[in-house]
């Protein structure tokens, strides 16, 4: 795993690089207050580079209020630690997206490693993922005919 020190190296490097629209801070699945830490440090790490927030889906609308409204406009929030909640708590990641899509409808948020279905229901300004890649992590994966 990458330190945060050796992120704020590679953000520095290559903060100009003019393929590069900006980063997001590590975040820590499932703990919030640590990935706001994480953030605070790049933003003050890595002057001139666009950090954009991260925030933790196990943390609480209030925080997520706090990276809407915080003075410093964030263009992009990300929102992550998914992972835990997709493959058996659906309901319950629909119910909170309900809520955050409503109380913040002109908010960009970011779907970390969001491939499914969520994204056609809810209206996420971008989303990434590397789950195109699954069927090449098997050499037992095969081609039907």
């Amino acid at each position: 795993m990458i330190s945060r020190e050796e992120y704020a190296a590679f953000i520095n490097k290559y903060k100009s690089h003019n393929r590069i629209l900006g980063f997001f801070n590590l975040d820590i699945i499932e703990d919030g207050k640590e990935s706001m830490q994480n953030f605070e440090y790049l933003y003050n790490t890595c002057p001139g580079a666009k950090i954009y927030p991260v925030w933790q889906f196990s943390s609480s609308i209030d925080s997520l209020e706090d990276l809407v409204n915080d003075r410093r406009n964030f263009e992009v929030i990300g929102i992550g630690g998914l992972v835990p909640y997709l493959s058996n708590r659906q309901q319950l990641v629909r119910k909170k997206w309900t809520e955050v899509f409503r109380l913040y409808p002109q908010a960009n948020f970011h779907f970390l490693g969001g491939a499914n279905r969520m994204l056609r229901e809810f209206p996420f300004f971008s989303s990434d993922s590397s789950a195109y890649l699954n069927s090449r992590k098997s050499a037992n994966q095969r081609i039907s005919e």
